[in-house]
């Protein structure tokens, strides 16, 4: 038996190579909207929530839990606490639809992150309420900027 030649048949075969350029086929068109569009266009729906931590005269870190308005770029700091639980930021989204009062029929969407502080009765709260959650893909920072800037301009203490 003879092994084959680089470039034979047989050896393409086996090593899943082909002569032929693979044809992939063209990708597909999104639908709907990017993601800087939804949010240019639903601004005034939109509320986006997250944790940042702020260190406290004693040394230790407290959480604090804060929302930010897309539309009016306003921060709303929810509450503060050593140890945040899913019961703790439960209560905290009941507070925030008692003081959006009437403006909580105008907010339609929550962009959050998928950290375990965020239960499904913290959704359910929301979603009473007619706010639908948006969950932020894993690593896509991009998509809570306003948020994060917002925090980052809190605990610098601008």
């Amino acid at each position: 038996m003879s092994w084959p030649t680089w470039g034979s048949s047989s050896q393409r075969q086996l090593s899943g190579r082909s002569s032929k350029p693979a044809a992939s086929p063209p990708a597909l068109r999104r639908a709907g909207p990017t993601w800087s569009q939804f949010l240019r266009s639903q601004a005034e729906a939109i509320l986006a929530c997250d944790f940042f931590t702020a260190d406290l005269l004693d040394g230790t870190q407290a959480y604090v839990l804060a929302v930010v308005e897309y539309a009016t770029r306003r921060i709303r700091i929810l509450g503060v606490t050593l140890h945040p639980t899913g019961e703790w930021t439960t209560q905290q989204a009941r507070n925030l639809i008692m003081d959006l009062g009437d403006h909580a029929d105008r907010v339609r969407f929550m962009i959050r992150d998928r950290g375990p502080n965020f239960t499904a009765a913290f959704d359910a709260v929301r979603a009473d309420a007619g706010i639908r959650t948006v969950l932020c893909n894993v690593r896509t920072p991009r998509m809570k900027p306003r948020a994060a800037y917002c925090t980052e301009l809190v605990t610098s203490g601008v």
